[in-house]
């Protein structure tokens, strides 16, 4: 029993030295490994650091670029003029004021000099036919300050001792009335309906010079009033009353009563709101006046706010003659807008 029992285990014994004998490696060590302090191979941790890094930068500035790329607004005035070709009478800088009354209550503001530039300019607009003047607001949409043009272009008039009236045209949103505190119960939509007389619409203001025709409440026909002939009579006896009428119309984007009214109007202002108003509101407009269906048109660029200004003095500008401006010869566009310009430039060749 033990012999049978050594003889196991020494079969067990040649079995493992023939097992451990036929798995030895073959790999011979020619040199040993040496520190020479040099950095592993991979992973580059360093690299994939700032690959990260230039990643999360680039993310925000590729969401800014595509933003700027949908931008449609107009934001300088470059991108004005070129979009519309449509001569630009005057440049509003921003308005502090909590009214609209900047001309009356801050005479010597650069924005109150602004619009005596947008009032020297208009006359190169319509020309000198005739005593009387009828100049038209509008715009594209609202709240992009036609009332506010119209406001303090009739004070500026007013003060330099002509005898202008104010009409409130938009019918569809009385305003005005507000800013000189009159009383809106009756006003042009009252006359037009040939419920008043024109004596009963016409309010004076602290403006020796200057009268003021509010809207009166809101008719359901505004359209048909505006477009009547006792309208057209209405504007033809205010002009053998008053040197200038200044009508404050309904925008153009929403409704044509306008462009009715541009036909009896001398000269046509139309706003444009900075970084307000979008280029495509411009096309309608500026595809009447290059087909020469609107004539004497002029544009006021509005609520012109940065602080690197055109022209002179701070946040506005104008020029003299028609349609002239003298931009700033030092001022850069946004580093921004420029690559949008370039890429949309590239996008166009293509």
């Amino acid at each position: 029993m033990i012999e049978a029992t050594y003889n196991s285990l020494l079969g067990r014994q040649n079995e493992t030295q023939m097992r451990m004998a036929t798995s030895q490696s073959d790999i011979t060590v020619i040199d040993p490994a040496k520190n020479l302090g040099q950095a592993p191979i991979g992973p580059n941790v360093k690299g994939t650091k700032l690959s990260i890094i230039a990643g999360l930068l680039c993310l925000p500035l590729l969401f800014i670029l595509i933003g700027e790329l949908l931008d449609n607004k107009i934001r300088n005035i470059k991108e004005l003029l070129s979009a519309t070709k449509i001569p630009l009478l005057g440049v509003i800088g921003n308005n502090s004021n909590e009214n609209m009354l900047t001309v009356l209550e801050q005479p010597k503001s650069s924005v109150s000099e602004a619009f005596r530039g947008v009032r020297a300019n208009v006359r190169f607009l319509s020309g000198e036919n005739g005593k009387s003047k009828t100049i038209l607001v509008t715009s594209s949409i609202g709240g992009e300050g036609k009332t506010y043009v119209s406001i303090n272009l009739a004070s500026v008039l007013g003060l330099s001792d002509k005898r202008t009236i104010l009409l409130g045209m938009d019918l569809r949103k009385p305003k005005i009335f507000g800013d000189f505190k009159i009383d809106n119960k009756y006003g042009i939509s009252n006359y037009l309906t040939g419920e008043v007389s024109l004596e009963q619409i016409i309010n004076k203001t602290n403006i020796p010079n200057l009268d003021v025709a509010t809207s009166g409440p809101i008719p359901p026909n505004p359209s048909e009033l505006l477009m009547s002939q006792r309208n057209v009579k209405f504007l033809e006896e205010l002009k053998d009353k008053y040197d200038f009428i200044i009508i404050d119309s309904p925008p153009v984007g929403l409704v044509a009563d306008s462009y009715e009214l541009m036909k009896y109007s001398d000269a046509n202002i139309y706003v444009v709101r900075h970084e307000y108003t979008e280029k495509y509101m411009l096309k309608m407009i500026t595809e009447k006046y290059h087909k020469g269906e609107i004539e004497h048109l002029g544009l006021v660029y509005n609520d012109y706010n940065t602080k690197q200004g055109y022209g002179y003095g701070y946040g506005y500008g104008y020029g003299y003659g028609y349609g002239y401006f003298d931009e700033d010869k030092n001022y850069k566009e946004p580093l921004l807008i420029r690559i949008r310009n370039k890429a949309r430039s590239i996008l166009s060749k293509k």
